[in-house]
């Protein structure tokens, strides 16, 4: 739909790039306005082309994952409304039972290595996209293992609460969740 409305690729590339460079602008003035260091304040405005480049490399995981999670929401909540439905659209009793197949880990090790291949750039790109997409899958087992204990061990709602919490807006607990759906 967005290749009818614009026409070609680059003019989607580059409607997004100028997008995504000003509201880059915007948040990096805003710092400014907070009271920011300035050294931050120019280091920032120095490197908005190389982090709106990134974004715009992943956007293509970003999205298939969005989407991923889009539909699970929608199976879930249609789940709770016709359960006599359930088994023909989940077969787990429990989203706490989720296991990433075995073989994903090899899109893993695959993506990563790539990564360190000097040149190709756009395989660089694909395999970043892979990476992020595989690490999305570990990051849900991790969660699905965490749920698991917590149930098993009664832990209470308030600390099952705060313990998400720090999952989400933390990056380590982030980054040791991935990892434990990895490991596991």
């Amino acid at each position: 739909l967005l290749f009818i409305l614009y026409g070609s690729w680059q003019a989607i590339f580059h409607d997004v790039s100028q997008s995504l460079n000003s509201s880059l602008m915007s948040a990096v003035e805003m710092h400014d306005k907070m009271g920011f260091p300035q050294e931050s304040i120019a280091v920032l405005k120095d490197r908005i082309p190389e982090i709106a480049g990134t974004i715009l490399q992943l956007l293509p995981a970003a999205a298939f994952v969005s989407l991923g999670l889009v539909v699970l929401f929608n199976v879930v909540l249609l789940c709770r409304r016709f359960p006599e439905k359930r088994p023909h659209w989940l077969t787990l009793v429990s989203l706490r039972e989720w296991k990433a197949p075995d073989f994903l880990v090899w899109g893993v090790i695959v993506s990563g290595f790539v990564m360190f291949i000097p040149g190709l750039e756009s395989v660089k790109t694909l395999a970043a996209n892979f990476l992020l997409v595989f690490g999305a899958c570990y990051f849900f087992q991790g969660l699905a293992i965490i749920a698991f204990f917590f149930n098993k061990n009664n832990v209470p709602r308030f600390v099952r609460g705060v313990v998400y919490l720090f999952i989400v807006f933390q990056q380590i607990f982030t980054s040791l969740v991935a990892g434990l759906g990895l490991f596991h």
